[in-house]
């Protein structure tokens, strides 16, 4: 979900909220494709607590939650 949008630097802030109710995962990923004409950010990845990636060749963010 976008949840933000600076018009000055026209970066997009987006969220995506998984197992809100912390429910146990095992071998849980989620991956996320980068739209079409948007451009992942170095760097810019937060996942708490999981360890998130970004794959270039595939433009795709992808974190393993379990």
């Amino acid at each position: 979900m976008a949840v933000k949008y600076d018009y000055r630097t026209q970066e997009v802030e987006w969220k995506i909220t998984v197992n809100r109710n912390n429910m146990t995962l095992d071998n849980a990923t989620v991956v996320d494709n980068i739209p079409e004409g948007m451009t992942y950010v170095p760097g810019s990845l937060t996942v708490d607590p999981a360890a998130g990636t970004f794959e270039a060749a595939q433009d795709k963010v992808t974190v393993r939650l379990g």
